[in-house]
């Protein structure tokens, strides 16, 4: 449960005397004092020439304080599983007392050049005996550090003490509550701004009340800026949540932070959290760089203007910086100084570079940006050269590409205003090169892909484009029928395109039997896409390569059928009539005519 660091302590000797208890089961229940014995490695002293050095092996120097002697101090790093908050370290004693005189302890200085000698301050240094300060992980774990001085020394004496042997105990409680989430809005705010801290917390033990209380300090140091109101969560079991709001107006810009602290209500804290913020924006943008003229003659002068505003809320200063470049290397270098340049105002910075040692043909880079703050704008650029540079322009075909599809560059429109073109630069995106005016090129991955074109005529100067290009699936698309009949819309496409197929609404059977009316009726599509209608729209899509669709029809005898019918019945009639015909014949030859009348005398 306790754990010791001693990073670069080395021959250190301690012992935990009692060691902490097993986790409570109640949450907050005191967890049994610990004690601490730390054996101190013996203190060193060397002289360099009339100055004495104070080591101890493991420890580190007192630095902070310009005027104070260089003493050393020792320092213990203990670790604690999570739930475990140390509340209270106390030194109960401490042994083994060396003293000595004589002692010339070198001045601490702040600044390593200082322009007057630093005077020591007198008294009894250090004046504590020691200090402790605890650490929260993310996990939830914490880390106690505790800050030994066993050395002082007195500057008007040359006196000092030296203490090897110190017993701590260290009190502390295990908690259940946890700060599982503290949130702003924002990370930086304008001055006067209402900062609101979210607060999250969850009790994983029993029920009980929690008191928050919340401090706004300045980042990276213990100075309390102010204090916000106290938080009463009662009978809290499970997640819980509450916001606070702090009003900025009238407090510096600068770095800040809030340290929330939950605490039970006996006065043991339980968890703390920070939350880090800025108040004021620094932010300064150029809004408007000029460089002209950008084709000169040498000898000729170039006026280079920059204007920069503070779109931030805090005054900003720093300095604007134009560089005059050739192939990578510094030519001239001029800068121009300003300070406390107030949110929302502007400023323009001019200046001239003369060309008399410039190299005719030669390409400059002219580069202005805007230093302030520990930042810096982007920087912005003009491309200056006593030639007139290229114009590169492209055009590709097909517009839309297909995966595998063959693609024609031409780049027979660039031109030299005063010259002639040297040579053609082709980067297609996908790793693939090539030179020449007009090149092909075929992607092997569907994908978005920057074509780049890079043109350098005949005195070197160079101009570039580039252009974007989509490469998007390719489909084989084959359009048959089930009875052999041909129908439109085979080929190659691409993604999006769309195809409308029609399938005639009936075939004519080849012979005898198409020329008695049998035919074949259509009866569905079948294939990427399935329906029952003659005429379809097909939009390609997907990652099949290789679609098919073919028109299905099934066999109708029903027009042959009656042709047939009609026919039998036809046939069946003349043959009717001419069995009538026939039998109407032979009976006028049977039967003799009648006898003539009698005459009258």
């Amino acid at each position: 449960m306790l754990s010791m660091k001693r990073g670069k302590k080395v021959g250190i000797t301690m012992g935990i005397v009692l060691l902490l208890s097993l986790l409570c089961e109640v949450r907050c229940e005191p967890v049994p004092t610990s004690s601490l014995i730390l054996n101190i490695p013996e203190l060193e002293i060397t002289t360099a020439g009339d100055v004495d050095y104070a080591y101890i092996p493991g420890g580190e120097m007192l630095l902070i304080e310009e005027g104070r002697p260089q003493v050393p101090y020792y320092v213990v790093y203990i670790d604690y599983q999570k739930g475990y908050r140390v509340q209270d370290v106390v030194l109960k004693e401490r042994s083994g007392l060396t003293t000595g005189t004589g002692l010339r302890l070198p001045v601490v200085m702040l600044n390593p050049y200082p322009q007057s000698p630093v005077e020591m301050k007198g008294g009894l240094y250090p004046e504590g005996d020691y200090s402790w300060k605890v650490w929260i992980n993310s996990d939830g774990s914490s880390s106690l550090t505790i800050i030994v001085y066993p050395f002082y020394y007195d500057p008007s004496t040359k006196e000092y003490e030296f203490y090897r042997n110190y017993e701590f105990e260290i009190t502390c409680v295990f908690s259940d509550v946890s700060i599982i989430d503290l949130s702003s809005y924002e990370s930086i705010y304008d001055p006067g701004d209402n900062i609101t801290i979210n607060v999250f917390l969850c009790n994983f033990g029993e029920t009980n009340d929690i008191v928050a209380s919340t401090l706004i300090k300045s980042y990276g140091t213990d100075a309390i800026v102010e204090g916000l109101p106290l938080v009463m969560l009662r009978d809290l079991t499970g997640e819980a949540s509450f916001s606070l709001s702090w009003d900025s107006t009238d407090f510096p810009a600068g770095d800040y932070c809030a340290e929330v602290t939950i605490n039970d209500t006996i006065g043991n804290w339980l968890d703390r959290r920070i939350l880090s913020f800025r108040i004021g924006r620094i932010l300064v943008n150029v809004t408007g760089f000029s460089v002209e003229p950008t084709h000169f003659e040498v000898g000729q002068t170039i006026g280079i203007e920059l204007e920069a505003r503070n779109v931030g809320s805090c005054s900003v200063s720093g300095r604007c910086v134009f560089l005059i470049l050739k192939s990578g290397d510094e030519v001239e270098r001029i800068h121009h100084n300003f300070s406390y340049l107030a949110p929302g105002e502007s400023l323009r910075f001019s200046s001239t570079w003369n060309t008399s040692s410039a190299e005719e043909g030669a390409v400059y880079h002219v580069m202005g940006y805007v230093s302030y703050e520990s930042q810096s704008t982007s920087p912005w650029i003009a491309v200056v050269s006593t030639n007139l540079f290229p114009v590169a322009e492209f055009v590709f075909a097909p517009a839309k590409v297909g995966l595998g599809e063959v693609v024609t560059f031409d780049a027979s429109a660039s031109t030299d205003p005063d010259g002639t073109l040297a040579s053609y630069e082709w980067a297609f995106g996908d790793g693939g090169n090539a030179i020449g005016s007009i090149v092909s090129h075929a992607y092997r991955e569907l994908g978005l892909y920057e074509v780049s074109l890079i043109v350098t005529d005949d005195e070197g100067a160079t101009s570039e484009v580039g252009q974007f290009l989509t490469v998007v699936m390719s489909y084989a698309l084959n359009v048959s029928s089930n009875v052999g009949m041909a129908i439109e819309g085979s080929g190659t496409y691409r993604e999006g395109d769309e195809v409308v197929l029609t399938a005639p609404t009936s075939v004519a059977m080849s012979g005898v039997l198409g020329l008695l009316g049998a035919k074949y009726s259509f009866r569905e599509w079948v294939g990427a896409l399935n329906s029952t209608e003659g005429v379809v729209r097909l939009v390609l899509t997907g990652y099949v390569p290789r679609l098919a669709m073919q028109a299905t029809y099934v066999e109708d005898y029903t027009g042959a059928i009656i042709v047939v019918s009609i026919a039998v019945i036809a046939i069946a009639i003349i043959v009717a009539i001419y069995i009538r015909k026939r039998v109407g014949g032979v009976a006028s030859k049977e039967v003799p005519p009648p006898p003539p009348p009698p005459s009258a005398g």
